[in-house]
């Protein structure tokens, strides 16, 4: 009798579990909703970003709602104003979660019927023999079973709807695309050009390749340069900066000036505004002649390539032929390793050359042009340039704020082995993957459970209600695996020197797609299986993988809807407190300095105040939604309860992210939907997998009828697919011509807009600014003397490219170098005396702390 009633209880277990699943995790989702209704209006720097930052402010987010009202604006905000105020990445997004609902009310309609037949259907065993919800499933259905026609009708239903609304969507996102594509935007006006030859690396020959284009057109031309000396010195005046600001704040509002000591293990001090003070002033004089001798070499960087090469070449024609091999020879070897491998600067190139002095900088082979016009940019963008491979290709080009500098000229060869090596290390990863997540899909079934840690026996059967509570295990391992997959394949994909955030989060979301459906998924829903019935698999491996694909796959349903709830509700219900950036806050408000608005409103060691705007982590969350897709289209044929769990994980989701994209999240950074057409390539491969499941499983089933006629499905899906690639994603990429020309001609005769204002944007960061003002309290004023020194100086009219360097820079000499006690007459700055500056040799390598 004990035996009997502990087979009848494990077999309830797993239906149990998903009713305990959705009990725990949705109840802690409604609870904390519960909360977020009570406490929103209490907190607006916290639930509404939006509108305590003035540049984010829109009607959105300056919708009042009451404690449950919120729901029904969220559900009330149309699409046009989610493109409007949200931008296109959260509207395209909002839609494909809508879509999900849409697709998942399909499989809800034909669970009318499949599961009555699924249930009732030539079965003859008791009612207590089997799980109540593995019996709703196709596993239920005997071998032969002319109900399994249902499951073909279902089939064609079901997938034939969501090519349907695939094809809608298409039809939305292009209109919505093209309207991007025309805003008055820079990134829209201008392109990257790649793999630029070395007598186009300046500015003015890439303007004038670019104006035989497109005459009359061009606006500004940019190549990128090596600078990682001036990189480095406005890296330190960075932090420089803030430090200086605080001590600023410390004499202002404390009526103290602050010391630092002199030697990391000293006693001795000094005043540390007079120590950062004259930091500060070299390192803006520094970078303000640095910038001046950049820019005139960014500008005609051809015409110094030409004449050293003139130079070389009657240097090599005076040389006899074994001299010139010796000398070319070492150069040329360590040219072609620099091409693939970076070299130390000991190592570069240019410091072998026999006759010649080593550049002071070196262009890049990549570069930004600006057009005045989008048929020109547009056409700049389609037009093969060059008719070498790898040669002057030009693609579109990010925010200039969204560069990544570090990656700008990589030279291809490098580029194309960090590609090769973020996707082997991807491979093996996924390989060592599949062990955790097999072990993790095999503990989900609690008899195995047991075999391994006998003492679980003992508690068992103490107390039944633990075989539930053990199941509640293996969703959680997973979803903590799946967090913990973002890192590691984040730094892959760094690796294969993406130019900016958009395309590093693309590459990301890619991979993190396709580690779910292959391990979430298929090794969750398979290996878990093999490993329980490894024992079967040598006595009978076909039969074996017949029951495992004809009958534990489909009931596996149960598993993966515990997984759901575990996805859903917790992390919806963070997502709407938000706690996490509420405690960081807190923290940051605890520790940081805090004397001032500026003081107050500055992230410090990682911890952002509520003041800071934030973005959405489009990757990881897009992948999981493809995750979502996946177990819609395997399970709402072959196990249809499935519909209705992710109808709801959709809706919820919708309704959470709508709110948010409202009141909380920052669209500057909208990429115009670039993942959108990533995510759907893999919705349609999710589907064509899908149904190569559902075949198999109905021809193991012995369905004579039904798993033939799933085959014109499958093709009339592929074909599909084939028809988008056809032009679909093509015209997602570029505005039409005729398009062009009318948004130019009208812009032309309507606005007056200055172009000029965009000239210089594409400019690394360090030459935007040769000066840097801190921020002085009132009754704070530093010397005169060292205010002309370059103290917060205005930067000059004339400076610009065309300006010379001036000749009497001196670098000035270390204050460290001084051994008056801080508050002595000598170790103040007077209006007689100026203290000494530091030199820049003086500021390398230092930190906030001043050495001897």
């Amino acid at each position: 009798m004990a035996d009997s009633s502990s087979d009848g209880s494990s077999k309830t277990t797993t239906s149990m579990a998903v009713l305990i699943s959705f009990g725990i995790y949705i109840g802690i989702f409604a609870i904390m909703v519960l909360v977020y209704c009570l406490v929103k209006s209490k907190a607006p720097e916290l639930y509404n970003c939006r509108d305590n930052i003035p540049e984010l402010s829109c009607p959105l987010s300056d919708r009042k709602t009451g404690k449950w009202s919120w729901i029904r604006n969220a559900v009330l905000i149309s699409d046009d104003e989610l493109v409007v105020y949200a931008g296109l990445d959260a509207a395209a997004f909002i839609r494909m979660l809508r879509m999900g609902v849409k697709i998942s009310c399909v499989g809800c309609f034909n669970s009318i019927y499949l599961i009555p037949i699924y249930k009732y259907q030539d079965r003859e065993k008791s009612p207590g023999e089997s799980d109540p919800m593995q019996s709703w499933s196709l596993g239920n259905l005997l071998n032969g079973d002319t109900a399994l026609i249902a499951t073909l009708l279902a089939s064609y239903v079901f997938y034939g709807y969501s090519m349907y609304l695939i094809y809608h969507e298409f039809s939305w996102y292009l209109s919505r695309r093209h309207q991007y594509l025309a805003r008055m935007r820079l990134d829209n006006y201008t392109v990257f050009v790649r793999g630029l030859p070395e007598d186009m690396r300046s500015n003015r020959a890439l303007r004038n390749f670019f104006e035989d284009v497109a005459p009359g057109q061009v606006l500004d031309a940019r190549v990128a340069l090596d600078i990682d000396e001036l990189e480095k010195q406005e890296a330190e005046r960075s932090k420089i900066i803030p430090k200086l600001e605080h001590a600023y704040n410390v004499a202002e509002y404390e009526g103290e000036r602050p010391e630092m000591k002199v030697k990391m293990c000293g006693k001795e001090k000094m005043d540390t505004i007079t120590v950062l003070e004259r930091r500060l002033a070299a390192l803006n004089r520094y970078c303000e002649r640095t910038v001046r001798s950049a820019e005139d070499f960014q500008e005609k960087a051809d015409e110094l390539f030409q004449v050293r090469f003139d130079k070389e070449v009657e240097v090599e024609e005076g040389l006899t032929g074994q001299l010139k091999n010796l000398t070319k020879a070492p150069v040329n070897i360590v040219k072609d390793v620099a091409d693939i491998v970076p070299l130390p600067k000991a190592l570069n190139p240019t410091n072998l050359l026999p006759f010649g002095d080593k550049p002071e900088f070196k262009v890049r082979a990549d570069g930004f042009v600006t057009f005045r016009s989008l048929k020109a940019s547009m056409s700049a963008l389609q037009m093969l340039h060059s008719g070498t491979p790898f040669k002057i290709c030009a693609m579109p080009a990010p925010l200039p704020d969204d560069v990544f500098w570090d990656n700008v000229g990589m030279p291809h060869m490098r580029q194309e082995l960090g590609m090769l090596l973020s996707i082997v290390l991807t491979v093996v990863l996924c390989v060592f993957w599949t062990v955790p997540v097999a072990f993790v899909s095999s503990v989900s079934q609690v008899q195995n459970l047991k075999k391994e840690l006998p003492f679980l026996e003992d508690w068992s059967e103490a107390w039944p209600g633990i075989d539930v509570l053990l199941q509640q295990i293996s969703p959680i391992l997973l979803a903590i695996l799946n967090s913990l997959l973002v890192v590691f394949l984040k730094l892959f994909s760094q690796l294969e020197g993406h130019i900016s955030n958009s395309a590093l989060n693309a590459s990301l979301f890619a991979k993190l797609a396709a580690f779910y459906i292959i391990q979430t998924f298929f090794v969750s829903a398979i290996a878990g299986s093999l490993l329980a019935s490894l024992h079967e698999l040598s006595v009978d491996p076909w039969g074996t993988i017949q029951d495992i694909l004809g009958n534990n796959l489909p009931q596996q349903s149960n598993y993966f809807m515990s997984f759901v709830f575990v996805q859903v509700g917790p992390p919806l219900g963070a997502e709407l407190l938000r706690y996490t950036p509420y405690v960081k806050a807190l923290i940051r408000e605890k520790l940081g300095p805090k004397l001032t608005e500026k003081e107050r409103s500055q992230p410090f060691f990682g911890l952002q105040p509520l003041t800071n705007p934030v973005t959405l982590d489009q990757p990881a969350l897009l992948s999981t939604v493809t995750l979502f897709f996946m177990i819609l289209f395997v399970y709402a044929v072959t196990s249809p309860i499935v519909a209705f769990v992710m109808a709801f994980a959709f809706a919820c989701e919708a309704l959470i992210y709508k709110n948010q994209y409202a009141f909380i999240y920052d669209p500057s950074h909208d990429s115009g939907g670039q993942m959108w057409t990533r995510a759907m390539r893999f919705i349609i491969f999710c589907e064509i997998v899908a149904e190569i499941t559902v075949m198999a499983v109905l021809a193991i089933k012995e369905g004579a009828v039904a798993s033939p006629l799933m085959v014109p499905l499958f093709i009339g899906t592929v074909l599909f697919w084939l028809y988008l690639e056809q032009q679909h994603f093509r015209v997602a990429v570029y505005l039409p011509s005729r398009t062009c020309v009318e948004i130019d001609m009208e812009r032309s005769k309507i606005t007056q807009f200055d172009f000029n204002q965009w000239s210089g944007e594409y400019r690394q960061q360090a030459l935007k600014v040769p000066y840097v003002r801190p921020d002085i309290p009132p009754n704070q004023h530093p010397p005169e003397e060292l205010i002309e020194a370059g103290l917060g100086r205005l930067p000059s009219p004339s400076l610009s490219s065309s300006s010379p360097p001036s000749d009497d820079f001196t670098t000035p000499r270390s204050v460290f170098s001084s051994t008056a006690p801080p508050n002595s007459p000598e170790a103040r700055p007077s209006s007689s005396e100026i203290p000494p500056e530091p030199s820049i040799e003086d500021l390398h390598n230092r930190d906030g702390s001043p050495s001897s």
